[in-house]
């Protein structure tokens, strides 16, 4: 327990894995990412013209039936 409440933690290991499976193993691994978020996002900022926009249109409709 740390009265200033700031705790230094040391891992120590062969290896940065080892170091990364000691904390693991106090902190528990992470969760997957829902399925949503590790698609492919668009951004209004990307596109030029109209005419990019439906470039981009025509890529994404042919992996809609995937």
């Amino acid at each position: 327990m740390s009265e200033a409440g700031i705790v230094d933690t040391f891992f120590v290991g062969p290896g940065p894995k080892d170091a990364v499976r000691q904390y693991t193993s106090i902190t528990g691994n992470l969760a997957m990412p829902q399925l949503f978020a590790a698609a492919c996002h668009q951004c209004r900022w990307k596109y030029r013209d109209e005419e990019d926009v439906e470039d981009v249109e025509d890529v994404d409709s042919k992996f809609d039936d995937q």
